[in-house]
This record gives structure tokens, C-alpha cells and sequence, in this order.
């Protein structure tokens, strides 16, 4: 810039120039002139540089007015905004009812937002990465979306038709705009607590801006003056008459180093480390990292295990509060294979992770209990019931009758696995059927029953021998005498 300019210091497009006012001093000049209709401005203040909106398109100049350069042809353009950080240049296409987007020499030029009805003016906030604009027709609104256009919501609504002049507070996060010629209200970020800042009939106001803790409007009626508002209470504080051209769209900006601070973001962890941050939904910048002062809650997908803050905010110096919070993959214990039996699938010497799966069996003549398979859980621990193997065991054979059990104590209540028997007939009878009986796998004997068929112990032997005997030596006796 030629000449200094105090703080509260206003950039004002008027027509054929951009305009530097000097509010406190009331002296005003020009940085760039022979221009043809510029309706808005704006700057980079650490690049030296200063954008408007003209018949021509966008140019762009040093803040001295040297070196202009058209950097688009776009002649439709009623807002433009500088992102900063990024340095990238936002504005309105009124015509092609759209929001645009390049760099700040003009290139990678794209739209951002489409099937508006008619953008005017646009303001940023790179904090939060958010825009705001006006968009008229039959009525008009003010509206947000995400600095690459997503998320877009309606913030407030009016009945006139045509309006300009959109500013904001970004340490608040309000919004003030021109909801009427003559009106200014406010609004948050969220489309709360709106209210009216000021009204008063007979003025015409177009350009607005903030700085420090005031709004700055343009008269437009007559020869035209700023005006200076307190936003508590909507009182003038003062007000400048400057000589401007009647019948131009002005743009107004306030021009401050401190209107431009770096913009303070924070990396978010990456998804492969397990971790995840929970954040407001317009935290997001490229989806790896967030804004100052953003409080993020973080926590472990399934499967994980974390340690440390879970809740922090993102701090001036672009680190996080608190301790860093990190996901490690949540391991189960080894699991011992079963005495007598075989483990799978899960090896002692490797980590368990969630989803490993355990298999088990028992060895022949054994059975199992309890899960033969078992999963590695998500807190740690082994789904169903410890798997135990145990011996595998036989009922107790019955005695024979008349038949002798060799090798098997009948005393005991069962008889384990693999254990023979061995059964043989008593003298005088014939054996059918399995003389050697095993305890097999599945618990059952294997072999047919014996029968001994035929056989006599000695007591049987004796009554059916000697006692018959006896007695049909009786009868035979009997007779004898009878007859004779």
C-alpha cells in the first residue's frame, strides 16, 4: 500500500477504484483506479496481495496497485472471498448460479456448489472450515456447507429479495448480514440466536465487515458514508462521509493482519493404528486432521484395546491435550492343549488375536467336555467353556450264569477304555457267542453276549441228579409193597 492505513483500516471497491480508508483518521485514497464496475474486494495480507470483482473479471494486484493481472474472465462474479491458509480464492458466479474455486493465480479452477438461485456475497472461515453466503431470488438466505461444499444447510431466511453484505465474527462464530437494505442482523454458526443488530429507516446499506469488536457498513444514500456500529447493542459509534459513486454494488472489507491468523489444525491419527476420533461433523480438513480449539473424543474399533486421553482438544500449537491415546490389537491368552487330548488352529508361540479360532480333541479313549471350539473375543477372552478330555470308560458286565469273567474286576461301577474280558463255560455246556469282549471308543463293548446253553453248577447238578433220583426210588418202593 502507497500510503499507511491505521487500523480499523477498510478496503472499499467503488466503482472505477479500491478505496483505503483510514477510519479514526477519516483520509481515504485510492490503491488501484481505472477500474470498470468493481462490486467487491478482498486480500492476502502476507502474500501483498488485493482481489476484486470487475466488468473484466477477477483481477488481482499488488497492495501498492502494481502489476494488475486478470486471473478469470468471469464477469458475473458479485462476491469474493480469500482463504489464506490454503490459498485458495472463493467466489460467487451469479449468473452461472454456482460457487467457484482456483488457486490464487488462477488456477485448478472448479465449482465447489451448484443450482444456486443467485449467489452474491460469500465470506470464509478457514478455522472452521466453513463458508457462508447469500444466495437471493424469491426470497433470500443465508447458507453454510464445508469449504469443498458438502454439509450444506439453510441458516436463516428473508423476504427480501435482493441482498449483499455478509460478515462474520469468527472468534464467536456469528454471522451479521444484510437481511434488508436498511437491516442488520445476526446469527450463529448454527443457525441459533438470531436477532436484529440494527435498523433505521433512511439509510441504505450494501458493503459490510467486522473488525475487533464492530461492524462497519456502507451508506449508500446520497454521497455516502461508513458507518460504525457496536454489535452489543447496535448503537453508531460514529460514522464517515466519503465520496463514492451513487449506483455501484460495494464491496467492503476491513484490512488486518489479525483478521488472517494461520489457521491451527491437528493430525488424526490414521485409521490403520485402530484408532478413531469422534469430532464435530465441520472439523474435518482432508479428512486427516482438525481445527484449533476442535475437541475430539477418541476410542479403539472392535478388536482393540487403548491407552491414554481419550478426550482431547486440538491446542494452539497444533498438538493435542492430554496423553496420546493409542489402539493395540487386543490378544487372548494361550490356551494349554487338554491333557490327553490335541489343540488347533492357535499355537502358544504367536499372539492370539481377536477372531483366532481354537479347535480341540481328545485322544482315542478319551472323551471330551466343555467347547471343542472356542473364539478369541473382542475384550480378551475365550468364548465358551474350557475344553477337558476324560477317560473313556465301559458299564460293568453282568456275572454269566454258570460261566466264569477272567481280567475284569467286577466289583468296579465302570471299566476304562480298551480293557478285555475274557468268559469261558463251566464243564458240561457249550459257549456261544463272544468268549473275549473289549471296551471299544464309543463306550460299549464289542462282541456278542456268551451263553453257556447246557451247563449245570453243583448244587443244579446234584438236586436234578441225586434228589430225583432219591425220590422215584421212593415211589418205586411204594409200589412194590402196594402191589404186593
Amino acid at each position: 500500500m502507497r500510503h499507511s492505513c491505521n487500523s480499523p483500516c477498510l478496503l472499499v471497491a467503488d466503482l472505477d477504484r479500491v478505496l483505503a480508508l483510514d477510519y479514526d483518521n477519516k483520509s481515504m485514497f485510492p490503491v488501484v483506479s481505472n477500474l470498470s464496475f468493481a462490486v467487491d474486494v478482498d486480500f492476502h495480507y502476507n502474500k501483498g496481495y488485493i482481489f476484486w470483482c470487475d466488468s473484466e473479471g477477477i483481477q488481482r494486484s499488488n497492495m501498492d496497485g502494481t502489476n494488475i493481472t486478470v486471473i478469470h474472465n468471469d464477469k458475473y462474479c458479485y462476491g469474493l472471498a480469500v482463504e489464506w491458509d490454503s490459498l485458495q480464492l472463493y467466489w460467487t458466479d451469479y449468473y452461472n448460479k454456482s460457487i467457484m474455486v482456483s488457486d490464487l493465480d488462477g488456477n485448478n479452477k472448479r465449482i465447489v456448489f451448484s443450482s444456486l438461485s443467485r449467489p452474491t456475497d460469500i465470506v470464509l472461515d478457514p478455522h472452521q472450515g466453513l463458508m457462508f453466503w447469500i444466495d437471493t431470488g424469491n426470497i433470500s438466505k443465508v447458507e453454510r456447507s464445508t469449504l469443498y461444499g458438502t454439509q450444506h444447510v439453510t441458516i436463516a431466511v428473508h423476504n427480501d429479495t435482493y441482498s449483499t453484505g455478509i460478515t462474520l465474527d469468527r472468534r464467536r462464530k456469528l454471522i451479521f448480514w444484510l437481511s434488508q437494505w436498511n437491516l442488520i442482523e445476526s446469527i450463529d454458526y448454527s443457525g441459533n440466536n438470531r436477532r436484529k443488530v440494527f435498523q433505521s429507516d433512511g439509510l441504505y446499506f450494501f458493503g459490510l465487515t467486522f473488525i475487533s469488536s464492530d461492524l462497519f457498513a456502507i451508506n449508500r444514500w446520497l454521497s455516502g458514508s461508513v458507518y460504525r456500529l457496536n454489535t452489543s447493542d447496535g448503537k453508531v459509534k460514529s460514522n464517515v462521509t466519503v465520496t463514492i459513486y451513487w449506483g455501484g454494488f460495494y464491496g467492503l472489507v476491513a484490512y488486518d493482519s489479525s483478521l488472517q491468523l494461520p489457521v491451527i489444525t491437528c493430525p488424526v491419527p490414521s485409521p490403520s493404528s485402530g484408532t478413531r476420533a469422534i469430532c464435530p461433523r465441520n472439523a474435518t480438513v482432508h479428512h486427516n486432521a482438525v481445527y484449533y480449539n476442535t475437541t475430539c473424543q477418541f476410542s479403539c474399533k472392535d478388536g482393540y484395546v487403548g491407552s491414554g486421553s481419550q478426550v482431547r482438544r486440538c491446542q494452539r500449537n497444533g498438538t493435542w491435550s492430554g496423553q496420546n491415546y493409542s489402539c493395540q490389537k487386543i490378544t487372548c491368552p494361550v490356551l494349554s492343549p487338554p491333557t490327553h487330548g490335541t489343540r488347533y488352529g492357535c499355537p502358544g508361540n504367536v499372539p492370539l488375536y481377536n477372531g483366532t479360532v481354537c479347535r480341540f480333541t481328545c485322544n482315542n479313549g478319551y472323551v471330551g467336555s466343555g467347547s471343542q471350539v472356542r473364539r478369541c473375543q473382542y475384550d480378551g477372552t475365550w468364548s465358551g467353556q474350557n475344553f477337558v478330555c476324560k477317560t473313556l470308560k465301559c458299564p460293568t458286565l453282568s456275572l454269566l450264569r454258570n460261566g466264569v469273567l477272567f481280567g475284569c474286576n467286577t466289583n468296579n461301577t465302570e471299566m476304562l477304555y480298551d480293557t478285555e474280558c475274557r468268559f469261558f463255560c463251566k464243564e458240561g455246556s457249550e459257549a456261544i457267542g463272544a468268549t473275549i469282549k473289549r471296551c471299544a471308543e464309543n463306550g460299549t463293548w464289542i462282541g456278542p453276549d456268551l451263553v453257556c446253553p447246557g451247563t449245570r453248577d453243583a448244587n443244579y447238578w446234584y438236586y436234578q441228579n441225586v434228589m430225583e433220583f432219591k425220590w422215584f426210588s421212593l415211589i418205586f418202593t411204594c409200589c412194590i409193597h402196594c402191589v404186593a
